[in-house]
């Protein structure tokens, strides 16, 4: 019995545990760099961090821990994911995702959004010619994390763009992609 107890706690602490990281990507590192502070309210820098497209080098960043405008992240290199880059805080607004549409009739998809997690009203529906063509099928861009929640089953993510007419769009999704490719 004792056996049987102390997996159960120790698959319920595992459990929690990865609740709390969430993986995301770095917006516009690949033309500015991203500033790293050594806390959720210093001005001071510990790094900066610049992608490069044309060598593939990115960064897989794991939020550790949110706060009001910054995110508690653990930066590590794309090419050596055992190595530990550097932990510090970076700007919410650093911090981006891609959306993935599901697919629908026709040789379209689809991304639902709505106004607060688990919502049971009818969302509003983003519609798209390819699975990763959000929010616009030009140039589909990394979306600001503006907040995130693990709810059991998956995180939903808040996030805020511009749709083709020009309204912004905010709202909680779990229509997110986990590749940058």
């Amino acid at each position: 019995m004792r056996k049987i107890l102390f997996v159960l706690l120790l698959f319920k602490c595992y459990v929690s545990f990865s609740q709390e990281k969430f993986t995301v990507f770095f917006r516009n590192a690949v033309n500015e760099k991203v500033k790293v502070f050594f806390s959720e309210n210093s001005h001071e820098e510990c790094a900066e961090i610049k992608e490069d497209s044309l060598l593939e080098n990115w960064h897989n960043v794991k939020i550790l821990q949110k706060s009001a405008c910054r995110y508690l992240v653990e930066i590590k290199n794309e090419q050596h994911p055992d190595l530990l880059l550097i932990k510090g805080w970076v700007k919410k607004t650093d911090c981006g995702i891609y959306l993935r549409g599901k697919c629908l009739s026709e040789g379209k998809f689809c991304v639902n959004i709505y106004k607060s997690p688990n919502d049971a009203k009818s969302p509003t529906v983003i519609i798209g010619d390819y699975p990763d063509s959000f929010p616009c099928k030009e140039k589909p861009a990394a979306l600001p994390v503006l907040d995130f929640l693990y709810d059991g089953t998956g995180f939903w993510v808040k996030t805020s763009f511009y749709g083709t007419d020009g309204t912004l769009i905010e709202g909680w999704t779990k229509d997110i992609s986990s590749s940058i490719y």
